[in-house]
């Protein structure tokens, strides 16, 4: 016959499945099976047709993958799921024979049932090439012997978890077409990881097109999971196409999760009612059972009967499908198999317990698969591992630290520690710190406590090296300052220098020898100020000897000059006033008084000054005072002028006058003229008044009268003027000649 026992085959593509010894038609295993041809491989290992020995009767032999027999705990769990299997005793539930041993070159291997016919996903593919769909009424027929084969086995806590139409195989024979349910639970028994299949993710089992929600999530599975998987077949009988048809298992997941199903068109709405009741995201707004989901399907249609003692079902004797069959080349080799009272039941076989469904260690794997990713920097995966542990447990801390990572770009949970800021801000930390138990918890705060511990020792690092940054700065600065402060020592010469110096080499606290120096500073500040402070004793004292020897010449020359100043009472307020507009006697009786003759005013001139800048009465007299009794003549004012200069201050004024005389001379003739006729014009207007002619007319008399008056006023204008000129200048002259004869000079 043609290799049509896809039924064979389990979830996944082959791995390294066969036995250690290679496997030929004719061999004999355990003096019992003898193999006749290989049939299929899949990820239970390779699959071979057998007649078994002793029973003369036909069988499928499948060879547990040997990469799975190094596994005792695997081992047992196909043990386990057998010893559940092999007791379910329907006439729409392919039985298995026995699990048995081969020994080391064999390893562990099936036996079964050997069916003939064809699985119902070649039936579709074969049929149905346009996906149309096949009628409701042999939808019904077909899925009903399958939803009657799922509930018996519900009833004995055993779940197929893998419904799909290559799992179900249309079974012909002389009598008809019959349903039989293959590969019941023990497909998923071996693990999918030990596969690489395009149709399945590793850590969850079943078919993806076929999955119900909660495995999507790893959650625990029921009889509502295979519901689901029946619905989803339903589905894709009526309509030709599957619910969701996505192009990857990432979108596939999102579809299964969260999108509802588009109904199926041009059948009853009660159909796809059932249909969209059966494929609810929660399990338990689904039917009570599969048989309660089929009667609600054909409930409208046609009536369902009740499940009879080994009924065939008339499915391919329709007229439809039995044309279809004729034209097949399936070809069913004749094989002499005689009846088979009932299946053996092997004592080596102990029935135990259905195990619960591992729930952590599938969450633990996936939340392990995240973290790879992360240490690879691919953040996408990672996250959409973490999404799907979190999907199957919402409160599992360490997918939330998982997505922290991913969140700070961080390649591991061991590098959150350095990350930059503290992460108890952040959502899935907070998350992560709720969900997790006291160790967990502990573990977590961890990270948090080492990023700020870390940046607490990265702050004080900082800190330290600010300060040993500002100590440095703070040397370099007070190093420049101390060799200023060095160099303005050599330059020092006055007591306020070293007291200065003494100051600012304290104020450096002891850097280098600054004590050493501010004391010797100081030193040298205390010997300048003796010297200054006895100085200015001995200054005092010797002006204070001036100043009685001035008294004393003062008085002496008051008496040589006999001033007689014997209760004198002067009007003038100080000695400046007296020595400029005063008398001798007037500055002699400040200096009588204690007036210092040297005193100065507040433009810094002394009375000398005032004296030599007048010329009234007694000014030469009051020089020659001022002078006898000591008076500084080349003392200078704040204008840089001596009493010398003050003098000759005013020349300027005397050689004015001297020119203005000596153009009023050389006029003389003009000034003639102009009298002349000035009194000439005057006598004129007496006589033409009072008629008074005798002087008109006596020409001599006129010019007599004419010249004297003309000579009066020429000797006011040319003589006394010019005299009085000449006069101050002898005083002035007089007055520079004592002050030189005195020793003064001048800058000027």
């Amino acid at each position: 016959m043609t290799d049509t026992n896809d039924h064979y085959r389990t979830i996944g593509n082959s791995g390294n499945g066969e036995p250690a010894v290679e496997l030929k038609p004719g061999m004999v295993i355990n003096s019992k099976y003898e193999l006749i041809e290989q049939i299929g491989r899949g990820g239970m290992g390779v699959v071979w047709k057998g007649k078994d020995r002793v029973g003369n009767r036909l069988v499928a032999l499948k060879f547990v993958p040997r990469d799975l027999q190094r596994f005792v705990s695997e081992i047992q769990r196909v043990r386990e799921m057998f010893g559940k299997v092999h007791v379910l005793n329907h006439q729409s539930i392919c039985p298995l024979y026995g699990l048995e041993d081969g020994g080391t070159q064999i390893g562990y291997y099936l036996v079964m049932k050997y069916l003939e016919g064809e699985t119902l996903s070649e039936y579709i593919t074969r049929v149905d090439r346009k996906r149309k769909g096949f009628p409701l009424s042999q939808v019904v027929s077909v899925l009903l012997r399958v939803a009657r084969a799922l509930d018996h086995a519900h009833r004995h806590d055993v779940i197929h978890r893998d419904i799909k139409p290559s799992n179900i195989f249309l079974v012909t024979s002389d009598k008809g077409t019959e349903v039989q349910l293959i590969d019941f639970g023990l497909a998923d028994e071996i693990k999918p990881e030990l596969a690489n299949g395009n149709h399945h993710v590793s850590g969850l089992s079943g078919t993806l097109l076929y999955m119900a929600p909660e495995q999507w999530r790893k959650h625990r599975q029921t009889a509502m999971t295979d519901q689901y998987a029946l619905a989803v077949v339903a589905y894709k009988l009526l309509s030709g196409r599957l619910p969701f048809d996505a192009t990857d298992a990432k979108s596939l997941r999102q579809s299964v999760l969260r999108e509802t199903p588009l109904r199926i068109k041009n059948i009853p709405d009660f159909v796809n009612d059932a249909i969209q009741k059966a494929l609810s995201k929660n399990q338990e707004r689904r039917f009570e059972s599969c048989v309660a989901f089929i009667k609600a399907l054909a409930e409208e249609s046609t009536a369902v009967p009740e499940e009879p003692e080994a009924q065939i079902v008339d499915f391919f004797e329709l007229p439809e499908i039995a044309s279809v069959l004729s034209q097949s080349s399936v070809v069913v080799p004749k094989v002499q198999v005689p009846p088979v009272e009932a299946h053996p039941k092997p004592s080596v076989i102990p029935v135990v317990p259905h195990p619960p469904l591992p729930e952590t260690p599938s969450v633990t794997s996936l939340t392990k698969r995240g973290y790879l990713f992360l240490e690879d920097s691919d953040w996408q995966q990672a996250n959409e591992y973490f999404d799907r542990v979190l999907d199957i447990e919402p409160e599992y801390a360490p997918a939330y630290i998982g997505k922290l990572c991913v969140e700070l770009k961080v390649r591991g949970k061991e590098q959150l520690g350095d990350h930059k800021q503290p992460i108890s801000e952040y959502g899935n930390f907070k998350k992560a710190v709720r969900f997790a138990d006291a160790e967990y918890r502990t573990t977590v705060k961890g990270y948090d406590e080492k990023i700020r511990e870390r940046l607490r020792q990265e702050q004080e690092q900082r800190e330290v090296e600010k300060r040993i940054d500002r100590e440095r700065q703070e040397e370099s600065r007070r190093l420049v300052f101390y060799e200023q402060l060095r160099e303005e020592e050599k330059k020092a010469s006055t007591e306020t220098d070293f007291q200065s110096l003494a100051q600012q080499f304290r104020a450096m606290n002891g850097y280098k020898d600054t004590v050493e120096l501010a004391e010797e500073s100081y030193t040298r500040y205390i010997i300048l100020k003796n010297q200054r402070e006895e100085n200015e004793r001995i200054e005092e004292e010797r002006l204070e000897t001036e100043k009685r020897e001035r008294q004393r010449i003062a008085e002496k020359v008051i008496a040589k000059m006999k001033i007689g100043i014997a209760g004198y009472e002067t009007s003038f307020d100080n000695i400046f006033d007296a020595a400029e507009k005063g008398t001798v006697y007037d500055v002699a009786y400040f200096i009588k008084n204690g007036v210092d003759c040297n005193v100065k005013s507040a433009k810094g001139r002394t009375p000398l000054h005032f004296a030599a800048g007048n010329t009234e009465k007694d000014h030469i007299l009051r020089m020659k005072f001022l002078i006898e009794i000591g008076a500084n003549v080349n003392v200078k004012d704040n204008n840089g002028e001596t009493p010398l200069d003050c003098i000759r201050r005013n020349d300027g004024l005397e050689w004015g006058c001297v020119i203005f005389g000596f153009f009023f001379c050389i006029g003389f003739p003009f000034t003639f003229i102009v009298i002349y006729t000035v009194i000439y014009r005057i006598f004129e207007i007496m006589y033409r008044a009072y008629g008074i002619s005798g002087i008109i007319d006596s020409d001599s008399l006129l010019g007599v009268i004419v010249i004297l008056l003309s000579c009066l006023i020429e000797l006011i204008i040319f003589g006394l003027f010019p005299y009085a000129l000449f006069v101050d200048g002898r005083k002035k002259r007089k007055k520079k000649d004592i002050l030189r004869a005195a020793g003064g000079k001048s800058e000027k």
